[in-house]
């Protein structure tokens, strides 16, 4: 995979669309760059209804193209290209993007530790589990 870039010890990535996009059955995932206090990860989702759900670590998450719907229970928000949002561990959120396009989002995760390797095997296993 030669789309990271090294500068001194600093990573580069060009461009979120240089990496490999894994379908998981609810959209895409393209593993993007990770460190030992992050890590980031950009998801491609079509039009559609994405159910409220937890995680287990701290998410900033920015929308890059489209917008969409954020939902905590009863609450929801619309968020625009370049809007920002902080999602604490254990706080549900899900998501509705009414289209007409797909929604971009580009994800960072503290602390996570995964390397890109781990996150496509991950992501595919997930998505393998989900087509059965």
């Amino acid at each position: 995979m030669n789309d990271i870039k090294m500068v001194g010890n600093i990573q580069l990535l060009g461009s979120i669309y240089d990496v490999e996009f894994v379908d998981t059955g609810e959209g895409s995932v393209g593993p993007l760059l990770f460190g030992d206090s992050m890590s980031c990860h950009a998801i491609r989702m079509p039009p559609g209804y994405y159910p409220p759900h937890p995680h287990d670590f701290d998410l900033t998450i920015m929308v890059l193209e489209g917008e969409v719907d954020l939902i905590q229970g009863e609450h929801r928000g619309t968020m625009r290209q370049f809007a920002l949002m902080m999602v604490k561990e254990g706080e549900e959120h899900g998501w509705e993007v009414k289209g007409p396009g797909d929604c971009v989002i580009y994800v960072m995760v503290a602390p996570k530790q995964w390397t890109r390797d781990e996150f496509y095997a991950r992501a595919r296993r997930d998505a393998a589990e989900g087509a059965k």
